[in-house]
């Protein structure tokens, strides 16, 4: 049996009234609400919306046609609805109080608040029938989701959306199916939890805020042109490439790094790892960190090239044997070297020999003590290149684990 209280709306002066107040009653499990029924009973020429209050459970509802619907529940009574299925709402739809174990709705906006439901489809009967670009766009324009202090186990949206945001909410799966062309914006807003998300379609802007999700997963076709993330935890990242997100941020660079790492994926770790790095430089304030982490990003890649950090170890070996030679040949101070048979440039080519041997050990603190330098320059030059060395090979371990370690 059903039994609903009905106020019936007209627009007038851009405003709506109510003009006439109904109980539809049936003995039947099944209704079908529309305007033109309702003008039957009431003999009226033109409804505009509805207010429902819903008085009974195992009802299986379908409404369709009016601009403006509105279904909550009466006073101690929350509804257990089947199934509810409402289209063609063209300006506002709102759901209050209600618990509902299959939801689907077509070519509406909508707006829940405080209700339960077990499954949620929005254009589900699209994906059975051939739309053609004029409408998709229409449906872009105009359709909006919102879901306020609601649980849903499972949402899929099947048609573009102008927006869909979600406040205060649990959602046990939240699915951009591969129908959805472009949706312009994707918000998820103050506490709100979402055990997996999976995003299939382009979007133009995702966000964010105060917000926790378990699982987010990309699939290949999917395209972010924004994305804002500010006070949010994501434990796991799936499928994020480069390419996924258009605009690239600190926030974008982390997912990327996350879904490396469960895709075990060390060069892709290490790219998205540098990139981090180089955004995160990008936003310090304070000039003396900015050089810092300028020279890791030169020397080491912030851990993720240790190349670089060979190749700036043999820059310094080389220039530094290069500096003993000239200190040698020139002045009285240099090195202390062993007798070389040898005069003109014979001699001096035995002279950048003998120091380039002398730097490479001094680099590598080895040390054996054959060769030593002579005056306060040389022994200071000596001093800072076995300094440089035993940094830079603590460096080059750092950046080993970082680019082969660190995404396991």
């Amino acid at each position: 049996m059903i039994k609903l209280n009905l106020k019936i709306l007209i627009k007038k002066d851009n405003q709506r009234k109510e003009v006439k107040k109904i109980m539809v009653q049936t003995e039947s499990p099944i209704l079908h609400l529309n305007p033109d029924k309702l003008k039957e009973e009431t003999k009226m020429k033109k409804i505009d919306g509805i207010r429902v209050k819903i008085n009974c459970n195992r009802a299986i509802l379908h409404i369709k046609g009016f601009n403006y619907v509105s279904l909550t529940s009466s006073i101690n009574n929350e509804p257990n609805l089947p199934y509810l299925k409402i289209t063609n709402c063209n300006d506002s739809l709102q759901l209050t109080n209600l618990q509902i174990k299959r939801l689907d709705i077509e070519n509406s906006n909508l707006r829940i608040i405080k209700s339960f439901i077990n499954e949620l489809n929005l254009g589900i009967s699209n994906t059975f029938t051939s739309t053609n670009e004029e409408l998709k766009q229409k449906q872009l324009k105009d359709l909006t989701t919102s879901i306020k202090d609601s649980r849903v186990k499972e949402f899929r949206v099947f048609i573009p959306q102008q927006q869909i945001e979600i406040r205060k909410s649990q959602l046990g799966r939240l699915v951009i199916e591969y129908e959805v062309s472009n949706l312009n914006e994707i918000k998820i807003l103050q506490n709100s939890i979402i055990t997996r998300f999976t995003l299939s379609s382009i979007i133009n802007q995702l966000i964010i805020d105060n917000a926790t999700i378990s699982h987010l997963e990309f699939h290949k076709q999917c395209k972010i042109k924004e994305f804002k993330a500010q006070k949010y935890s994501i434990y796991n990242s799936y499928n994020c490439l480069p390419h996924t997100i258009v605009s690239k941020s600190i926030d974008s660079w982390k997912l990327v790094m996350d879904s490396a790492k469960a895709r075990d994926n060390s060069s892709l770790h290490a790219l998205a790892g540098f990139e981090y790095m180089k955004a995160k430089r990008r936003k310090l304030d304070t000039f003396r960190y900015k050089v810092f982490y300028w020279l890791m990003e030169l020397i080491c890649g912030y851990g993720y090239k240790p190349f670089n950090t060979l190749v700036t170890g043999v820059i310094i070996w080389a220039n530094f044997g290069l500096i003993f030679c000239f200190l040698t040949i020139n002045t009285e101070a240099g090195l202390s070297l062993p007798p070389i048979q040898a005069e003109g440039p014979l001699k001096n080519i035995y002279i950048l020999g003998y120091s380039l041997y002398f730097s490479v050990i001094t680099f590598t603190t080895t040390g054996y003590g054959d060769i030593i330098p002579i005056g306060p320059l040389a022994r200071s030059l000596a001093s800072i290149e076995t300094v440089l060395g035993a940094i830079l090979l603590s460096i080059f371990i750092f950046a080993l684990t970082g680019r082969f370690g660190g995404f396991r």
